[in-house]
């Protein structure tokens, strides 16, 4: 008998839904709509590979990048990650929970985060919501 992933037991069928066809079709997102640098994409693996400059994690959109330090210790499959496109290393990590609550409430407020450095490793929704108050974005 085959398992399941965990993830189903987590997500709402619609939320489920939404993360499988992100995956189906290779999907990745900007983080902010001015900047060409970061972009959200789905992990698919988790970092195992040993690289020179980190450990390899395979994402949706852009293939292999590199994680390092923290974020390394939390790439799971079904999570998302921020990716430095122009590095090509992964600079954070968010729950599908969370990355859907940032995209309907504050989306500008984590990319402020990102760029000031505020921003942690991972994120989970209660993060994602301490992060959008410090920025002043409340929803």
């Amino acid at each position: 008998m085959r398992r399941r992933p965990s993830i189903y037991g987590e997500l709402k069928q619609r939320e489920l839904e939404n993360l499988l066809e992100a995956i189906r079709h290779d999907k990745y997102w900007r983080v902010s709509p001015g900047d060409d640098r970061l972009f959200y994409a789905v992990i698919l693996t988790r970092a195992r590979t040993p690289s020179s400059r980190g450990r390899l994690v395979r994402v949706t959109g852009f293939g292999q990048v590199v994680a390092s330090g923290m974020a390394a210790a939390f790439c799971r499959r079904y999570r998302v990650g921020v990716i430095d496109s122009k590095d090509g290393r992964l600079v954070a990590v968010l729950t599908w929970r969370a990355f859907s609550w940032i995209m309907r409430n504050c989306p500008e407020a984590v990319y402020a985060g990102l760029v000031s450095g505020s921003a942690p490793s991972y994120l989970n929704v209660m993060q994602a919501k301490s992060l959008c108050s410090e920025h002043g974005k409340i929803p």
